[in-house]
């Protein structure tokens, strides 16, 4: 009886691998014949191009960050106007409550129309793009050792339930894979919903997102380097914000990640 049961299940594995490979031998038929579009130039994009979406040719127009990177926001001052003491312009006058920012792109053109599609048109497909970039630039960098645990910005439960996932966590997956920490989206709450952030100036910024975050379990953050994540870094309020709200629990350091700034 055994035997028998040994043969049947050989026989539907054998079958579930025949199945497999037919199935990977077509698609490849249908990628050479019918290859996908760029989703910015429309041009063919073959399977070689694994990071999907877009072409070779786009994918490297997008503007990296590179050192040296401003010691504030983490943008690299090699492509931003006005160096001073190692900050840009834009963050010479401002005091964050995260310790180090860092990002990985400049927030224009492909990237900047990829990020929006991504939030608000429900194109979750093009995360294999930013996971891409995510890890070109950590493992380039060699920069985020020291964290112990990776935290996404989070959404109000009325503007999750609106687009049916948050960017930031999704995006903070991808990072917790590369750098293989964990990912904890539960201990830093939105409770108060906010307005658009983009539709404001700097001071209405400040007070729209003043006192809209809270933690839970906020042993857990004691002594512990925090990694913040979020989509786009801009004014660096909501990041400040957030990174305040955890620092009431004594974490040894808070850092923030972007795709973008």
């Amino acid at each position: 009886m055994c035997n028998s049961r040994r043969f049947v299940f050989t026989k539907l594995m054998v079958g579930v691998n025949m199945v497999s490979m037919l199935k990977a031998i077509l698609d490849s038929f249908v990628n050479i014949v019918y290859p996908a579009l760029c989703v910015k130039c429309r041009k063919p994009i073959y399977a070689e191009e694994n990071q999907g979406y877009i072409c070779h040719e786009c994918y490297y127009s997008i503007q990296r960050h590179t050192p040296p990177f401003c010691l504030k926001c983490g943008r690299g001052l090699k492509d931003v106007e006005g160096i001073s003491g190692g900050t840009c312009r834009s963050c010479a006058n401002k005091q964050y409550q995260f310790y180090k920012a860092y990002s990985v792109c400049a927030y224009d053109g492909i990237i900047k129309e990829l990020i929006h599609k991504f939030k608000y048109n429900q194109k979750l497909q093009y995360k294999t793009v930013f996971e891409s970039l995510f890890r070109e630039f950590l493992e380039s960098f060699n920069i985020l050792r020291e964290v112990d645990l990776i935290i996404p910005i989070p959404l109000h439960p009325a503007r999750l339930r609106e687009r049916e996932y948050n960017q930031s966590q999704v995006m903070a997956a991808c990072v917790s894979k590369i750098i293989e920490k964990p990912l904890m989206c539960d201990i830093l709450l939105r409770i108060r919903h906010t307005k658009f952030q983009t539709d404001l100036n700097e001071e209405k910024r400040i007070k729209n997102i003043t006192g809209c975050f809270m933690v839970k379990n906020g042993d857990m953050l004691k002594s512990k380097n925090v990694l913040l994540l979020d989509d786009v870094l801009t004014t660096g309020i909501t990041l400040s914000e957030a990174a305040r709200t955890l620092k009431e629990y004594n974490p040894q350091k808070v850092y923030a990640l972007t795709l973008a700034s």
